[in-house]
């Protein structure tokens, strides 16, 4: 009997590509790229009909699309105020993956919804007041409507499943992951060329992600303040990112600092296929986030044989594994040390470092997500 899977492709052609966006790229191309191999399912990708013409740059080539004729606006609000009809009613029946924490009303189908964290419940401070309030009354919704909750980490399965109090039975992991296809270790006068285009011109310390308060940062700005001159007039530091919320006081701190120090800020403006590079070029990549549900910059790094040090927190442990280096997010000596401590490792130390963190990253394909994927919707088929 033929099972139709039916995937939420809204984050592939939303107005900013978060990281809810790599995860269902990341689970979709895998997908692609192996539906001709799966004779008994139908793979299909929904999105809101006004936004089809952004599918068209990735190419899916084994995967049926379907449209959903309402404004985004519309559909969201319908979701929120729990009037929006059934799904499978007009798109067709079968197991639904919804990507991004909302479970759409269906009403003979089946759903797996991912849940990528719960920052809006456990730091709320950090969070836009207005996402945090439609995620708060969405995921509550999802854990009733869906048959199973996915989410990106042990470390999550374990926080969704004592927050809601559901049995863990309920919750699965399907893990981010990365293309070493793309990241890698790169040659020097590749790495040349990609700094020159962004202008770095010194060796570089990196930081990747949304510029927002929970990311935390401001901590790496001040701790590259207080890091001893031979460090602060040979290096800078670069963050990459979209821009975020509440952020005022990130561009304030790096404005003022700016002034002494090399600091760049490339908002929204490296590509994907640089990105990578960038990563390979740098000294240190450096996540002194507050909170993570999984944390892709930690991979992508390690992937491109990075060193990498990370907050000390129990995803970022899960996920960085034993031979990356930690750091009290919420101490600037300490981010400050760490960074001291990289740059000081001698090479035969790095190297070592190095390949052990690529290792650990090689345990995270997309591909075992597809298949992870696919064996939970048979069960529900």
């Amino acid at each position: 009997m033929k099972m139709n899977l039916y995937i939420d492709g809204g984050p592939l052609v939303a107005d900013t590509f978060s990281g809810v966006g790599h995860f269902t790229l990341g689970i979709v191309s895998a997908l692609d790229r192996v539906a001709s191999t799966l004779p008994n399912i139908d793979i299909t990708l929904v999105i809101i009909s006004e936004y089809k013409d952004r599918l068209k740059p990735y190419n899916f080539k084994n995967i049926k699309i379907k449209f959903i004729p309402i404004a985004l606006d519309e559909f969201y609000g319908k979701l929120f105020n729990n009037e929006l009809h059934d799904i499978d009613l007009l798109i067709g029946n079968g197991v639904y993956f919804f990507t991004n924490y909302a479970t759409w009303p269906l009403k003979y189908s089946k759903a797996i919804t991912t849940i990528h964290d719960l920052s809006f419940e456990d730091v709320p401070q950090f969070t836009d007041k207005a996402n945090a309030l439609f995620l708060d009354k969405t995921v509550r919704s999802t854990i009733k409507r869906a048959d199973y909750i996915s989410t990106v980490t042990n470390t999550m399965k374990n926080r969704i499943a004592k927050f809601y109090k559901l049995d863990k039975k309920k919750i699965v992991v399907i893990n981010n992951a990365v293309d070493l296809d793309k990241f890698h270790d790169y040659p020097k006068h590749q790495i040349l060329r990609i700094v020159r285009k962004y202008g770095i011109k010194k060796k570089y310390i990196l930081c990747v992600g949304n510029i927002e308060p929970r990311k935390n940062q401001e901590a790496l700005l001040k701790a590259f303040k207080i890091l001893p001159k031979n460090i602060t007039e040979n290096y800078s530091v670069v963050f990459v990112g979209a821009d975020g919320w509440k952020n005022d006081n990130f561009y304030n701190l790096a404005n003022e600092l700016a002034k002494k120090l090399d600091i760049i800020i490339l908002k929204n403006v490296v590509s994907d296929a640089d990105m990578p590079i960038l990563y390979s070029g740098a000294e240190v990549s450096i996540n002194p986030s507050f909170y993570e549900g999984f944390g892709m910059p930690t991979i992508e790094a390690m992937a491109c044989h990075t060193p990498v040090i990370l907050s000390d927190i129990a995803v970022n442990r899960e996920v960085g594994g034993p031979n990356a280096l930690f750091a009290d997010p919420y101490s600037v000596k300490d981010v400050a040390s760490k960074v001291e401590q990289v740059l000081a490792m001698k090479q035969d130390v790095k190297n070592f470092m190095t390949s052990a963190n690529y290792k650990k990253a090689t345990e995270y394909s997309w591909d075992d997500s597809a298949r992870s994927l696919i064996e939970v919707a048979k069960k529900l088929s």
